[in-house]
């Protein structure tokens, strides 16, 4: 069996960025994984990696619209914290950088939690740290509403008479056309094609990885919608838009509430705001009284050209 068709075996166990079906949409089905096995064949570490060719250089990246990705681990039950554990882990990623297709630059961004950075270290990679915010849905409603700001509590608490939260599917192109604008107004880049998104979140609703709602004034214009993908234990707030033409000082508030609720109800057990460290973002994310949760941001530059590239053209 290839390494993909192993990988296939363990999809319970893998957090949703990490789906085969997810990669297989975001990568455009040019991706690959290196994973380590036991001596009686049982995978202990894996690591994915989308493949692009750009301008001749082979590059490893984080694919678009997949926050995480990077080294994820199954040790075996003797394996204990601490020293031991950590020897384990550098031993495992060498095993897995030695799998991996020669390339002039790799990217990726760890899962939150992970912070063992000395192996890649080692082997010329950089990181610097990102932030998430994580919200523990094991809490109660009246926890969760206490931790948060004062007014964003009161917004919810309060609600709004003019609006009503309702399934985003008949908004959708509305939805995909205020995402837009949101990055042409901060004259942005804007990565993603409707047809890209369309068929995204499709894939994402026939593996029940994601939910879609808008928020409406009573006569049905959309103030803004929400979507969200999760697994087995995390839902995270991966895309969302409002309407500047109607703009209701609850309704984000509201939406994300309402996301947070469901994801409590669905059983899961954290609601990821998915991590920003942009200054208009992060702030309104910590609003909402969850932990902040450290990820890493790794690079390996090969290439001078790519480097001058980056440096030049970002």
């Amino acid at each position: 069996m290839t390494n993909k068709e192993l990988y296939q075996t363990i999809t319970e166990k893998l957090p949703l960025f990490f789906q085969p079906w997810w990669l297989d949409m975001v990568c455009d089905g040019s991706w690959n994984v290196a994973l380590v096995k036991d001596i009686q064949g049982n995978i202990e570490a894996v690591l994915p990696y989308q493949v692009e060719q750009k301008w001749g250089f082979k590059l490893l990246r984080n694919p678009i619209l997949t926050p995480y990705l990077g080294p994820v681990f199954f040790p075996p039950k003797e394996i204990k914290e601490g020293l031991q554990r950590l020897d384990w882990e550098e031993e495992t990623i060498n095993t897995l950088l030695v799998q991996l297709p020669s390339y002039h630059y790799f990217q990726f961004h760890s899962l939150p939690g992970f912070n063992n950075f000395l192996p890649f270290l080692h082997k010329g990679f950089s990181n610097t740290n990102r932030i998430t915010y994580q919200i523990d849905l094991h809490q109660t409603e009246a926890v969760l509403l206490e931790k948060m700001q004062k007014r964003r509590r009161r917004y919810i608490r309060n609600g709004d008479e003019e609006l009503m939260i309702v399934s985003g599917e008949y908004y959708a192109n509305q939805f995909f056309e205020l995402h837009r604008k949101t990055f042409e107004k901060k004259k942005d880049k804007y990565l993603y094609s409707k047809p890209f998104l369309e068929q995204l979140m499709q894939a994402a609703a026939e593996n029940k990885a994601s939910k879609f709602w808008a928020i409406t004034e009573k006569n049905g214009t959309l103030v803004g919608a929400l979507w969200v993908v999760y697994d087995h234990s995390n839902m995270y707030q991966l895309l969302s838009a409002f309407s500047e033409e109607n703009t209701h000082h609850a309704a984000i508030s509201l939406l994300t509430w309402h996301a947070i609720v469901e994801a409590k109800k669905m059983g899961l057990q954290v609601f990821d705001f998915e991590g920003s460290i942009n200054a208009g973002i992060e702030p309104f994310f910590r609003k909402f009284g969850g932990d902040r949760a450290n990820f890493l941001a790794f690079e390996h530059n090969r290439s001078k050209l790519w480097q001058l590239k980056k440096t030049l053209l970002g």
